[in-house]
């Protein structure tokens, strides 16, 4: 969707993207350097997305708690943070809060 647009920001943003069909959002944002954060990221709705596949991959400026997502349907998270700036409080709230969700698939690739 955004995959490659590197001076892409999105930090003013009041709208919610509404994605709540959508099962494959791998690439997304793939190679965005300038993205830091997405208002309102948390409230997307993710519960059917089954690929999130190297999401932020290369969006070496990222840095937010992804910690809201319902990622019950998720079958490949596989690099999808791989090379962001994800501070560990972000990341550890973000892992901390999944874990917690009452459904998750087995065997799932994430990084």
């Amino acid at each position: 969707m955004f995959k490659r647009c590197q001076n892409l920001t999105i930090n003013n943003v009041s709208d919610i993207i509404h994605i709540s069909g959508v099962t494959n959002t791998s690439y997304m944002f793939f190679g965005c350097s300038s993205l830091t954060t997405i208002k309102n990221l948390n409230r997307w709705n993710l519960s059917k997305t089954q690929n999130l596949s190297s999401m932020f991959l290369n969006a070496t400026n990222f840095n937010q708690s992804l910690n809201e997502w319902n990622i019950s349907a998720a079958t490949d998270m596989g690099a999808m943070l791989q090379n962001t700036n994800l501070s560990v409080a972000n990341y550890s709230s973000t892992l901390i809060n999944w874990a917690a969700l009452p459904t998750l698939q087995n065997n799932v690739t994430f990084g």
